[in-house]
């Protein structure tokens, strides 16, 4: 009952524990200085407000106001009389005809406007009920941030006393709590903002309209493993060369490159090496989370995963003597 209770509010306390880990370090050296833990608690909620809280608003404010750009340009008959005349320009091309036939672009045109406004007029409603529940659960998690930093220490001791793997087991959990919170917060999320922000400037230097937004898009993609900010610019990429516009194309083209071979170079060293996981595990973790728990999933399914392979080394490690007697 009681976790019933709390469950519209779970998320909020799971990023209350997450941002109190990272920030943590910078609270211990406020605590040094002002010696009141509940001045330094109050402090480092103010910190986190300045560094996450506010940027973060501004950059989601600016997203959205494009993202209503972009919903107004499409419902324009100018905007669908130029997609209408790009696509018969497209499908105009011998390659494209034979692999996909005759199509009535108008119709098909028709269809989306329609399906552009009723997405529309469902997302007005779901974006003011969002707000609402996000603005409510953004108090929550500070609210809870201010109590995990004055007392998360004396909850952590008595939580590790309750449980029944041994204190050393269960530092070694906490430990991997830790481990994987900072290293997909650092490394999948920070290249993850590196990709998107290099995809919104090219998109702005090729004249793409609301590069911001689309650079969201690129972020929130290059997150998930496996996926990337390619299904946004490689398109965009094609559209440009198809329409003439052939060094923004080609600027594109080169761009995505130089973002691929980011996210080769420095996933590994930035994600893998701190979780100590296999890239697989990462991706199927990682994937799965977003699946069951939406984007807050992309750091609870490394987690999870990270509490799986400490249990089985916790297995091994208790019953190493019968293990190996029976492969021998």
């Amino acid at each position: 009952m009681f976790l019933w209770m709390i469950f519209p509010y779970i998320f909020a306390l799971f990023w209350a524990a997450v941002i109190s880990v990272i920030f943590y370090p910078i609270h211990n050296r406020i605590l040094r200085v002002v010696k009141s833990t509940d001045a330094a608690a109050g402090l480092s909620v103010v910190v986190v407000m300045l560094v996450v809280i506010i940027p973060l608003t501004g950059v989601l404010g600016l997203v959205v106001q494009q993202a209503v750009g972009i919903y107004d340009t499409l419902k324009q008959p100018e905007t669908l009389v130029s997609l209408k005349n790009t696509a018969e320009n497209i499908l105009a091309t011998p390659i494209i005809r034979q692999a996909f036939g005759d199509i009535d672009i108008e119709a098909r045109i028709r269809a989306a406007s329609g399906a552009i406004t009723s997405t529309g007029l469902t997302w007005l409603g779901i974006g003011t009920r969002s707000t609402i529940n996000t603005l409510i659960n953004t108090l929550v998690m500070l609210y809870a941030l201010y109590f995990f930093f004055k007392d998360g220490d004396g909850w952590l001791k008595r939580l590790m006393h309750l449980l029944p793997f041994g204190d050393d087991n269960e530092k070694v959990l906490y430990q991997k709590f830790v481990s994987t919170s900072k290293a997909t917060l650092k490394g999948t999320i920070l290249l993850g903002g590196i990709q998107g922000t290099i995809g919104g400037i090219l998109f702005f230097i090729v004249g793409i309209p609301s590069a911001a937004f689309w650079g969201l898009i690129m972020i929130v993609l290059a997150i998930i493993p496996a996926v990337g900010a390619f299904i946004v610019w490689f398109p965009a990429a094609v559209y440009l060369l198809a329409t003439g516009q052939i060094w923004q194309g080609l600027t594109l083209i080169a761009g995505g490159a130089v973002i691929s071979v980011l996210d080769n170079l420095l996933r590994p060293p930035l994600v893998g090496k701190d979780i100590q996981m296999h890239p697989i595990l990462i991706l199927f973790s990682t994937i799965g989370g977003l699946g069951l728990f939406g984007v807050t999933g992309v750091v609870i399914g490394p987690i999870i995963a990270a509490f799986f392979l400490g249990l089985l080394d916790m297995y091994e490690l208790r019953y190493k003597k019968q293990l190996d007697s029976a492969t021998t």
